[in-house]
């Protein structure tokens, strides 16, 4: 999995966004992680007919350099879940305030 690190101290808002295929069923979940553990986690059951979007944000202060910020998307519980692709889909973004 890829992981973005910040190149300096701060107060940084991440948000990430996962889209799972029409039909897709089960629970999904998607999950911020830092280097120190989760602090911010969504989780949905899609409508059988249509795609579902969703999205996750968090606010981390970084206090020392090293410090990483990833996106994990799971299935909490077994399904057909597929995520879909494309720039406007599935994605993270990390600004500094």
């Amino acid at each position: 999995s890829s992981r973005l690190t910040p190149q300096s101290t701060g107060i940084f808002f991440v948000v990430a966004q996962a889209t799972f295929a029409a039909a897709s069923t089960g629970t999904m979940q998607i999950a911020l992680r830092d280097s120190s553990g989760a602090f911010g986690i969504s989780e949905a059951r899609p409508d059988a007919i249509t795609a579902l979007r969703m999205q996750v944000t968090g606010m981390k202060r970084v206090d020392a350099l090293g410090t990483w910020f990833q996106c994990n998307v799971t299935q909490a519980l077994p399904s057909t879940a597929s995520i879909t692709g494309g720039i406007e889909d599935t994605w993270i973004q990390m600004t500094k305030l």
